[in-house]
């Protein structure tokens, strides 16, 4: 198993690049023919081929084989491989941190909220490290096949730097720096309002709507 497409694709290698928007795709769409994927994704079917072959190589999209259909040929379907990689989620609060893992395919794996008292300072960050790494242990799940942690934190967050100018500014590296010094994983971190608007953009009632709101009353 290895993660280095997702690091390449931030780098901006093409063939890495291409892989991530079949990756998307299939979180968005489903499993998959080769040939229905292509046109998806607007690739040639060699050039999908290709990548699809690479990508079960390096772990992370499975062939499940033929599919039946009312006549013809029979495709086989591709999609995503739930064991390649775990993701986890961290909402920071007022006074507790609500915790998930979810598989590569995006089923839920497990959460928990447990109390945590959010101080300024990096006794503070470090004992939030300690809280998500019993998480992660908690869970059995192998700790190289954590692919990234996404932190969502109250108050000015540049998701691009990496920097939270409202907490843990403690020192002249970003909080994605500090925290993937101690974790051990690719961390991305966010405001907690914009990403809750994604979720519910994506995936909640406000799914596939063109213009939302959403409003965080809440203790901030």
């Amino acid at each position: 198993m290895t993660n280095s497409f997702l690091k390449l694709a931030t780098e901006g290698n093409k063939a890495a690049i291409l892989k991530q928007q079949i990756i998307c795709q299939y979180i968005l769409g489903g499993d998959s023919s080769i040939t229905d994927l292509s046109k998806a994704v607007n690739l040639s079917v060699p050039t999908v081929t290709k990548l699809i072959g690479e990508l079960i190589d390096e772990g992370f999209v499975h062939n499940f084989g033929e599919q039946g259909t009312a006549g013809g040929r029979r495709p086989n379907i591709y999609g995503l491989n739930p064991y390649a990689g775990y993701f986890v989620g961290v909402d920071l609060r007022k006074d507790s941190v609500m915790m998930a893992a979810i598989n590569f395919k995006g089923q839920l794996i497990d959460e928990t909220t447990v109390d945590f008292l959010m101080d300024n300072d990096p006794r503070s960050l470090d004992r939030l490290c300690d809280v998500i790494q019993n998480f992660i242990r908690a869970r059995k799940i192998v700790r190289d096949k954590v692919l990234a942690v996404g932190v969502n934190i109250s108050g000015r967050v540049n998701s691009q730097t990496g920097y939270s100018y409202s907490y843990f500014f403690v020192e002249e590296q970003p909080l994605t720096m500090l925290l993937e010094e101690r974790l051990g994983t690719t961390v991305y971190i966010e405001n907690d309002t914009r990403a809750a608007t994604y979720g519910e953009y994506m995936y909640g009632d406000a799914h596939s709507e063109k213009t939302m709101l959403y409003i965080n009353a809440s203790w901030g």
